[in-house]
């Protein structure tokens, strides 16, 4: 299996086509723009979702509307993806879990993750789509 590391974009990916026809119509482009970044690690992308965690942390504590427990769910999720289920992943669902992860470490994404108390509702429609995908629907998450 691949590590993720290719040089191949999302882009090329049949289950992002396919995600995309899954989720209402005002994620598809947001979740679309992220498509043509490069492929990244699992490594790297562990590594922005910690600097991002902490973001929301630090955000947290000025602000105490935002829903820290449901990024802490969606931080889970992934983390047990990348760490525990990566190579078990075909590449087509490594490039699906990468963009879906990707979504969740955009702050500015269809509802800004810190400027509104439903911030990270949006990246969990896009986590739970992702693991309906990829036969993982017992890390799915409730909102």
């Amino acid at each position: 299996m691949s590590n993720g590391a290719d040089a191949v974009g999302m882009e090329h990916s049949k289950l992002a086509d396919e995600l995309l026809t899954h989720l209402p119509e005002h994620l598809r482009a947001p979740l679309a723009s992220l498509r043509h970044l490069p492929s990244c690690s699992r490594e790297d992308l562990l590594a922005e979702l910690e600097c991002y965690s902490r973001h929301i942390d630090a955000e947290a504590n000025r602000r105490g509307d935002l829903d820290v427990e449901l990024a802490e769910e969606l931080l889970r999720a992934y983390k047990i993806l990348l760490q525990t289920q990566w190579d078990d992943l075909s590449t087509d669902q490594q490039h699906l879990v990468q963009l879906s992860c990707r979504y969740y470490l955009d702050p500015g994404d269809e509802e800004g993750d810190l400027s509104s108390v439903f911030g990270f509702d949006d990246d969990a429609l896009v986590l739970n789509q992702t693991l309906e995908m990829i036969s993982r629907p017992d890390l799915k998450i409730l909102v």
